[in-house]
């Protein structure tokens, strides 16, 4: 009635679908949206995790809706850091625990406005302005090596 290879494929597909169900037991998700103080979002943040034991990390960036998610995650101890021009960075800790899926609402504080100094050094090109002529000065030893090729070199 059964061959041997369906009795095989029957097996197969039987005992190998718990084991991938078990898997995604075994890892947790961490997501959030990311906002200013006055509650708008934030587009285009940078999120950075970074599991504590391992010093792996990831990152990525927040969406049109200001937000980010990191899926299949192995669990333990995560610093969680948002950073975006503009604002302070925030950050936090989190205890990832199996098949936990984390939602993180994030609030940005505005930043101190940066000063930047520019120095420029250098000697500046004399101007002369009350005349508007071009003048150049050529030594004897440039003239003599000139290529003139047999004409005179007043014409």
């Amino acid at each position: 009635m059964f061959r041997h290879a369906d009795l095989v494929l029957l097996a197969a597909t039987v005992f190998l679908r718990p084991i991938s169900a078990q898997e995604s037991v075994n890892l947790a998700t961490l997501s959030g949206r990311v906002t200013d103080p006055a509650g708008s979002i934030v587009q285009g943040a940078n999120v950075a995790i970074r599991q504590v034991e391992t010093n792996l990390s990831k990152t990525g960036i927040t969406d049109r809706e200001g937000r980010f998610r990191f899926p299949y995650l192995n669990v333990g101890r995560y610093e969680v850091v948002v950073h975006q021009l503009g604002f302070n960075d925030a950050g936090c800790a989190v205890l990832l625990t199996i098949g936990s899926a984390f939602d993180l609402p994030i609030t940005l504080s505005v930043g101190a406005a940066a000063t930047t100094k520019i120095t420029v050094a250098g000697d500046a090109a004399i101007l002369e302005s009350a005349r508007s002529q071009i003048a150049g000065t050529v030594s004897q030893a440039e003239v003599g090596s000139l290529p003139i090729n047999g004409r005179n070199f007043l014409d």
